[in-house]
């Protein structure tokens, strides 16, 4: 793609921006790259849920792009695997993640991945190094998730580094292909995410049979309370099992390079506008009797939910 076409697809994304699409590249660079007083916008940042990783001795940053095509880069997609549910229910839609401010920078951030792929990645190396230094003046093991809401794969970028102790890691909806599972087994972390869409549970079959988790996004009835989701994701774990494949609760912190390789479920409670999902992307508990009975975790699935988890275990059953 010639700069003249990417520059033709993002010019009302840098309107939406103030910048004039017609300016000189090295404006439009320097002001997607710096502040109106000069400061540095960074590509790597963090999270409460990534901060809670310092206990275990980890310093993490995350890189926030403009989920799906919240961009308005025309024709582009920051997640070519989005389902309707996830894109309604993105994290994008908690937290301080929905102020302005914070909305304005992921979209700069795209915007410069799209535009000056090449700069662009010399900048992320050096924030990555930069990551790394500091961390071990810490005292403390370095992680970077680079995909924090988007899927661009940047394990298969051209020019990144790895030759520094850096854990990557990611979550994932794309279905297991060769070069992705080279990727993750040369060290960039891989969690499938399970989506709403029909091929979303053989895909994460298909992962788990090489040992790589599916995170799953669960709560009860209705609008039930983001304090209850986190108790239904947390009971599954302490069950053990579910669909005959182990459970984690992935609520804890995000350093999913640290669970079992076992092909399970990192089970996460629904939050934000997740909590208000009507298309199946977040899995429905009736809560009273997950929480209050000995009942079977697959028993006590809402209606919709165990009749497409009890038709994918049956035919997958039958396949074998």
């Amino acid at each position: 793609m010639t700069m003249t076409s990417r520059r033709a697809r993002a010019a009302d994304a840098l309107r939406s921006l103030g910048i004039n699409p017609e300016a000189p590249d090295h404006e439009v660079r320097h002001l997607l790259t710096f502040s109106m007083k000069g400061s540095y916008r960074t590509l790597l940042g963090r999270s409460h849920k990534c901060d809670l990783g310092e206990g275990q001795g980890w310093r993490t940053k995350v890189q926030y792009l403009a989920p799906s095509r919240a961009a308005g880069i025309k024709g582009w997609t920051a997640c070519p695997y989005a389902s309707e549910g996830c894109s309604q229910a993105c994290i994008d839609t908690s937290g301080m993640m929905v102020y302005p401010t914070h909305v304005e920078a992921r979209k700069r951030r795209t915007l410069r991945w799209f535009l000056y792929p090449v700069e662009t990645m010399e900048a992320f190396n050096m924030e990555v190094h930069g990551h790394h230094v500091t961390s071990r003046l810490s005292n403390a093991k370095a992680a970077v998730r680079a995909d924090g809401t988007s899927e661009r794969h940047f394990w298969s970028k051209k020019g990144l580094n790895r030759d520094l102790d850096v854990q990557f890691y990611d979550y994932t909806k794309a279905p297991l292909t060769p070069t992705a599972l080279v990727a993750h087994d040369s060290g960039w972390h891989q969690t499938f995410s399970l989506s709403e869409k029909p091929q979303s549970l053989q895909r994460s079959d298909a992962w788990a049979a090489v040992g790589v988790n599916s995170a799953i996004v669960v709560a009860g009835a209705g609008k039930s309370s983001a304090k209850k989701n986190k108790a239904i994701a947390d009971e599954l774990a302490r069950r053990g099992s579910f669909f005959g494949r182990s459970v984690i609760f992935g609520d804890e912190h995000d350093l999913r390079f640290l669970d079992p390789a076992d092909g399970g479920w990192v089970t996460l409670g629904a939050k934000g506008e997740s909590r208000y999902d009507e298309t199946g992307f977040v899995v429905r508990f009736d809560a009273d009797k997950l929480l209050g009975s000995d009942a079977l975790a697959e028993e006590c699935l809402l209606p919709a939910h165990a009749e497409r988890f009890f038709d994918h275990h049956s035919m997958a059953a039958a396949a074998k």
